[in-house]
């Protein structure tokens, strides 16, 4: 999915000179934007140290979630107003550029590849569903719209099985869906089999999922965080967002003393410390919301916690469940990043390509290996391999180049 070295992709550019004023100030201040928040990142993880860490670590994973949102809004912004031009190469001394492979050999590559995966994509599949405990979480997706010259908006879904968070021995494995929009019909396709426990935000797509009992909601205190913080940043210090956001440090705080903890252990834990905490958190929401107007910023944040609170207590309860949902957001992550180098899928067809051979990828990482060795093991032997035991093939069953240490 990177660019490849070998083709020439200054050959096709964004030319976003001819956009109109008003487009290219909207990027530039999305780009002063992003690099103050790049800045900001910066300068918060080298002071992550001491007592103040869990306060900075928290603040360091509200700015990452506020730089993603506004990379995939500069993306969208660049892609859908931006005509694609190709450079004029004449008698003029310059260097002839290099002539691109035609995007329809391209994808015809990836969609044989495609093929040839599809029975180990579907095992990799298999074994997501089958864990009784999921994360969900979703991002946007330029797609090419045939015959427009612009890009309609899909949707990439991740759902991620990772039993570490509790000492669980399943292997960790995501699984990405492409669907062309947001409506809830896809999260129920991709979720038919799966029975458990479902960790993701407050889309109201998802609620239909929990009515038949067999998949229970756990919700995500970072999306509850999060409201809060935004509020602190815009209103210059809001007490009460300031205050809200130390009560949800506390319990976030007993969550980081018990990660990769047995799932009989979190449970105690959880109700020796989080519990009391997380009471005193509810009452004082309830105090709040009858002292201020209910027309505010703050008012929505706490209905929005208050309206999930059985979802967002269930970890209590549940040993096996966590806090929130930041486990899926990382594996989101190397999708909002891709962006930046594939731009936009050039078909459906492409968006489902383009999420399976993710799933491969990330849960080569997952699982500690190096995903270009990874896939060259595969793609050297899957051919031959016995189509009944490709779950052989899973990256947590064969041996390879193991994935290199970030410097």
């Amino acid at each position: 999915m990177r660019r490849d070295p070998a083709v020439d992709h200054d050959a096709v550019a964004l030319d976003l000179s001819a956009l109109p004023d008003e487009v290219r100030a909207l990027i530039a201040m999305q780009a002063a934007t992003i690099a103050h928040l790049q800045a900001q990142l910066a300068k918060l993880r080298r002071m992550q140290f001491g007592r103040s860490s869990e306060r900075l670590a928290s603040s360091i994973a509200q700015f990452e979630l506020a730089l993603e949102d506004l990379e995939e809004q500069q993306a969208l912004t660049e892609l859908n107003d931006a005509a694609p031009v190709a450079p004029v190469i004449g008698d003029n001394g310059l260097k002839p550029a290099r002539r691109p492979l035609e995007r329809s050999s391209l994808a015809d590559w990836v969609g044989q590849v495609f093929a040839l995966l599809r029975p180990l994509i579907d095992a990799l599949e298999r074994h997501v569903m089958q864990g009784d405990r999921l994360y969900a979480d979703d991002t946007t997706v330029p797609v090419l719209a045939p015959g427009t010259g612009k890009t309609k908006t899909g949707r990439l879904w991740a759902y991620l099985r990772d039993e570490r968070p509790y000492g669980g021995t399943g292997p960790p494995a995501v699984r990405y869906c492409y669907s062309p929009d947001r409506r809830s019909q896809h999260p129920r396709a991709h979720l038919a089999s799966f029975r458990g426990v479902l960790q993701a935000d407050g889309y109201s797509g998802f609620d239909g999922l929990y009515t038949d009992g067999h998949i229970a909601e756990a919700a995500c205190w970072a999306h509850v965080r999060r409201n809060f913080h935004d509020i602190h940043v815009v209103a210059k210090q809001s007490p009460l967002a300031g205050e809200a956001l130390e009560r949800i440090a506390e319990p976030d705080a007993v969550e980081a003393q018990i990660t990769g903890k047995p799932p009989d252990l979190r449970r105690r834990m959880c109700q020796a410390e989080a519990r009391p905490r997380l009471e005193r958190m509810h009452a004082w929401f309830t105090a709040s919301l009858r002292r201020i107007s209910g027309r505010g910023d703050i008012a929505g944040a706490i209905r929005y916690a208050l309206a999930r609170w059985p979802a967002l207590t269930r970890y209590l309860d549940d040993g096996t469940v966590a806090i929130d949902n930041k486990a899926v957001e990382r594996a989101i992550r190397p999708l909002v990043l891709g962006r930046k180098n594939w731009l936009f899928a050039g078909s459906d067809a492409g968006g489902e390509h383009a999420a399976a051979i993710y799933s491969l990828i990330e849960t080569a990482k997952l699982n500690g290996l190096d995903p270009d060795a990874y896939l060259q093991a595969v793609l050297d032997c899957i051919a031959d391999h016995p189509v009944n035991r490709v779950a052989g093939l899973l990256p947590w069953n064969i041996r390879t180049k193991p994935l290199r240490a970030a410097a």
